[in-house]
């Protein structure tokens, strides 16, 4: 799997669990037990995505750099980049065999 397609992965889980836990603590009257699988999913998520990084530079795939008149703008979070930012790699044909 490419390192892009593992991230869209992790976006996706992470919204399907954040979707169906709010669902299922709104409509039932479950208890606090009902958080420990939705903070053992983030978690995984979250770790998971810190470990996802370009294997020709190392600059994570969460962090953003934007252009925009001459100045460069760097953020954090959103979606993951398809190239990267600033070696300009595809990620969607690494896998993360070749980031040893």
């Amino acid at each position: 799997m490419t390192i892009y397609k593992k991230a869209v992965f992790l976006v996706c889980l992470f919204a399907l669990n954040s979707g169906t836990w709010i669902v299922v603590g709104l409509t039932t009257s479950l208890g606090a037990w009902v958080l420990v699988p939705v903070l053992a999913v983030f978690l995984y998520v979250g770790a998971s995505s810190m470990s996802l990084r370009c294997p020709r530079c190392g600059k994570s795939i969460y962090l953003n750099i934007l252009r925009l008149f001459g100045i460069e703008w760097t953020y954090s979070g959103g979606f993951p980049e398809r190239r990267c930012s600033r070696c300009d790699f595809d990620l969607n044909r690494a896998t993360e065999r070749e980031q040893l």
